[in-house]
């Protein structure tokens, strides 16, 4: 298992750092492993489409459970993204913080084109813009999200994670982070007390 940090002792910006470095690390290996398949059945994928098209579902879910494991209070949420006028059904992941006010984490905001362009949102719940802001209205627990179909392409984008080439699967900042963090005071939980 992966170091978990607590997080109690992480300062907000560190907090903030592992959750966009996760996000980037995650995002990067993700797009080798979406397909068709783990895109939201109601979509026509177009070959103009950006690789994230219909794959917020099983992202989210994916970052959501490993940013879990790791130790933070996640949630898979559904809900509305508004983005210059549009306003569509989308899925995103949130981390609930200790004492901080709950953060967005979209891995896949590039589907709706923002004005910048960003394929990754990290944010409070504010309206941004050019960015838009999120509506959530349904939360789930990483691991009790109870869409049947959006699970089967889940367990389809795990299988195809379990089969990238080593050179495209998820390569942690672990040791960079662990650094900052050790800066800052926190210890992963369970490893050994510095003498």
């Amino acid at each position: 298992m992966e170091d978990q940090f607590d997080l109690m002792q992480l300062s907000d910006s560190l907090r903030s750092a592992l959750l966009l470095s996760e996000a980037i690390d995650t995002r990067l290996m993700l797009e080798h492993a979406w397909s068709p398949e783990t895109a939201y059945q109601g979509i026509a994928l177009q070959p103009k489409d950006v690789p994230s098209r219909g794959q917020c579902g099983v992202s989210s879910l994916y970052y959501a459970l490993r940013m879990q494991e790791r130790g933070f209070d996640m949630h898979f949420v559904e809900g509305v993204i508004h983005i210059d006028g549009y306003r569509g059904e989308h899925v995103w992941a949130q981390e609930q913080g200790n004492g901080h006010e709950p953060t967005a984490i979209d891995l896949t905001s590039d589907q709706y084109r923002t004005l910048r362009g960003t394929s990754i949102h990290i944010g409070l719940y504010e309206d941004h813009p050019g960015i838009g802001y999120y509506e959530p209205v349904e939360y789930f627990k990483p691991d009790k999200v109870p869409h049947k179909k959006m699970l089967a392409r889940f367990a389809l984008l795990q299988a195809n994670i379990a089969n990238l080439p080593r050179r495209h699967k998820r390569h942690t900042q672990t040791n960079s982070l662990g650094k900052m963090i050790a800066r800052q005071g926190a210890e992963p939980l369970g490893a050994p007390a510095r003498f």
